[in-house]
């Protein structure tokens, strides 16, 4: 899995990698709930894609 991240990530894809059955949904929610700063800062890439496809997602949404 961490080749096919490697080979096909992009940062509008945020949303489905993170929502996908993987390492990522598990690693990013215990960093956030037992407030690991070290995982949260190697995730800063990740989580910052993933609040902008969320706005943009948003967005969408309130012009439909």
């Amino acid at each position: 899995m961490i080749e096919e991240f490697d080979n096909s990530y992009k940062p509008d894809s945020a949303i489905w990698w993170y929502t996908r059955q993987s390492c990522f949904y598990r690693m990013m929610n215990k960093a956030l709930r037992v407030q690991d700063f070290d995982t949260l800062f190697a995730l800063r890439f990740f989580i910052t894609d993933i609040a902008k496809q969320i706005k943009i997602e948003h967005e969408k949404f309130i012009r439909t």
